[in-house]
């Protein structure tokens, strides 16, 4: 059975039942500048204007669901639709087809959709498609050849935390915005029209503000050699997404810490390195590597145990990274061993103020941590290219004026 839909709807309208019936009759009188007759016509058929909802017989005796679904649609396609006209495929429960749109005016120059439907069949059971769409753990969402959302399931709303009134018709891109995407999505549409299928990484914004990161699997519907809309399933894998973040940040900091490990420190000094060999027309373009070692920390964990010894650990390593520029990198390269790598400097570094400052971001941390010790520490300085060009032969001289300075009597 094939049956045809007529709708007028006003842009600013939200739909519900009326009983005005002298408003129903001019509204009918309105919908003739568009050759269209609601009592006239043998088909199912309504008229929307101002928020009220006017049906014949025959679309009132449309199953309640679908009329409500109908509605909405009508509705959204003027709210959230940039579009002129569309097709849209439907399945609702007992009942699919196609919906037609259609912008229009009125004499009263108002904006109104029109709209039908047919219906191509009603089977005495919801297709297993259908079953499967409403039913499956993963979110999906199927949008027309426009790329506007025709319907979402239930795993859509309850991960995104969208509601399906709120987004039909509305282009899926607003679960991106500002999360500079644009680039990705166009070579998975390139992609999909190329194969019909696409699948990957895609950041998405809940309805809630938070983003989550989800792989995203989108295949064409085609049908007599035409696309005819998407079908999109998302998997949150934000969890998996972090467990990998952790992972390589772990490869590349200390674990207690989270300062640049030596094999962080190691790719900072090479990339600095090759950009002042860049830029050798500055004559004066060097930079600095400290060594600090912890005085007597041994003691520290014999006397207070391990735990605190390692709140101490972290104290100091917050003041190291405090104490520096963002460009500069403080590093941990063993237990009670600090690399900083001080990038190029206007003016030559002024250890004793550095120091200072160093000593007084220690004392705060220590306090704020609970740690109520006096953290003392030797260091020595080397200037690249002076006193080496490797990381290596660096450390190795900045290792031994450590040594020379822990070997002075305290003053």
């Amino acid at each position: 059975m094939v049956v045809t839909v007529w709708f007028i709807a006003d842009k600013t309208g939200s739909l519900h039942a009326s009983e005005n019936q002298r408003q129903e009759k001019q509204d009918k009188k309105l919908a003739t500048d568009n050759l269209l007759y609601i009592d006239d016509v043998p088909l199912p058929c309504g008229l929307i204007r101002g928020g009220i909802v006017f049906k014949n017989s025959l679309f009132d005796s449309l199953p309640r669901e679908a009329q409500s679904h109908f509605e909405k649609l009508a509705s959204n396609f003027l709210k959230n639709s940039k579009m002129i006209s569309k097709n849209v495929d439907f399945k609702k429960t007992n009942l699919q087809g196609k919906i037609y749109f259609k912008r229009v005016k009125d004499s009263a120059d108002n904006n109104t959709v029109l709209f039908c439907i047919h219906i191509f069949d009603t089977p005495q059971y919801a297709p297993i498609d259908n079953i499967v769409f409403d039913h499956s753990g993963e979110a999906m969402m199927l949008t027309d050849k426009d790329d506007d959302i025709v319907k979402v399931n239930g795993a859509f709303k309850t991960v995104f935390g969208y509601d399906e009134p709120d987004i039909l018709m509305k282009n899926p891109s607003f679960l991106r915005d500002g999360l500079n995407q644009v680039g990705l999505i166009k070579k998975a549409f390139s992609e999909i029209e190329k194969s019909g299928h696409w699948s990957g990484e895609i950041a998405v914004r809940k309805a809630s503000g938070e983003i989550i990161h989800t792989w995203q699997s989108t295949s064409s519907i085609v049908r007599y050699g035409k696309t005819q809309g998407y079908i999109t399933i998302f998997s949150d894998i934000t969890t998996h997404v972090n467990e990998i973040e952790k992972v390589r940040f772990l490869a590349y900091h200390d674990y207690l810490t989270a300062l640049a490990n030596r094999m962080l420190l190691e790719d900072r000094f090479e990339q600095l390195k090759r950009h002042l060999n860049r830029n050798k027309s500055n004559q004066e373009s060097t930079f600095t590597i400290v060594f600090i070692d912890l005085n007597n920390f041994k003691i520290v964990n014999d006397t207070h145990g391990h735990a605190f010894g390692d709140n101490s650990l972290i104290s100091f390593a917050k003041a190291l990274s405090e104490s520096i520029r963002e460009e500069d990198t403080a590093s941990r390269i063993s237990g009670d061993e600090f690399v900083l790598l001080l990038e190029q400097q206007d003016k030559p570094l002024d250890v004793g103020l550095f120091f200072e400052r160093l000593d007084k971001n220690v004392a705060r941390q220590l306090k704020e941590n609970n740690c109520p010790i006096k953290l003392e520490y030797s260091y020595g300085l080397a200037t690249y290219p002076n006193d080496g060009e490797s990381l290596k032969s660096l450390l190795h001289v900045a290792d031994n004026r450590m040594y020379e300075m822990k070997k002075q009597p305290k003053q």
